[in-house]
């Protein structure tokens, strides 16, 4: 049998890739009992990533809770490798770069390895694992407490250091876009590192797969024409090109 953490894991990868599923399902699929499902969903509902409604669970995709790295890994997959791919295009050789934490940001780091000359800062532990194999890439990792939800390092620490940096090109994620309010994610302290990076950089990409876009979390980092290029896959609605457009928003979809 499975333990509540590997169930839990379990049932968000189903429920991002059935979108919704039934309790007595998941219990089927997770080789235990409707009683013991119903105790992981409980937990998985109060910290906001899903919600059950007569017997059919969901993920709640407008929660401005942090879904953790683990979960996110799974979601859209390709998408994020096309994105990644465009994203390392823009990056010129010999760029100083900052790397934000997120899965996007991590498989841009996997895309880094035959650009020349690289400094890059970051404070992603997933990227880090991949970068400190490039010898192209000189690697320069933030301080700060570790966060099991972002897998980097952010707190005042972080802060400070980034105060003192510039960058020619910072790469950033987001929990939410919306072409009317902006770039958004649900910690203080996540949303004052990224406008520090902005303000010290001479170029903001933000990377963003279109399940993101029209959703809302807690803290606007960015309004959409502070930054000069999103990055998103070509699942992005006419109507949201359309307001991206009204925006003054440059848009790369692939």
């Amino acid at each position: 049998m499975l333990d509540a953490t590997l169930r839990r894991k379990m049932i968000m990868e189903k429920l991002e890739a059935e979108g919704n599923i039934r309790v007595s399902q998941l219990a089927e699929a997770c080789g235990t009992s409707d009683m013991t499902i119903r105790r992981d969903l409980a937990k998985l509902e109060d910290t906001g990533y899903l919600r059950i409604n007569r017997g059919l669970v969901s993920l709640n995709t407008g929660s401005s809770v942090e879904v953790s790295s683990s979960v996110k890994a799974h979601r859209a997959t390709e998408q994020k490798k096309r994105i990644a791919k465009a994203a390392a295009a823009q990056i010129q050789p010999g760029s100083s770069v900052y790397l934000d934490c997120g899965t996007t940001v991590k498989e841009l780091a996997m895309e880094l390895a035959n650009i020349k000359k690289l400094t890059v800062y970051t404070n992603s532990l997933l990227a880090c694992n991949v970068l400190c194999n490039y010898p192209n890439v000189e690697l320069h990792v933030l301080p700060g407490r570790f966060s099991e939800v972002s897998m980097g390092a952010l707190d005042t620490t972080t802060l400070q250091m980034l105060q003192h940096l510039r960058f020619d090109v910072a790469v950033l994620g987001a929990e939410a876009v919306d072409p009317r309010v902006g770039f958004m994610v649900p910690e203080e302290d996540d949303c004052s590192c990224k406008q520090i990076v902005m303000d010290n950089s001479q170029k903001t990409l933000v990377l963003a797969d279109s399940s993101k876009i029209f959703q809302t979390s807690r803290c606007i980092y960015a309004q959409p024409r502070e930054v000069d290029l999103l990055i998103t896959d070509s699942r992005c609605s006419s109507e949201a090109k359309k307001q991206f457009a009204q925006a003054e928003l440059q848009l790369l979809t692939v």
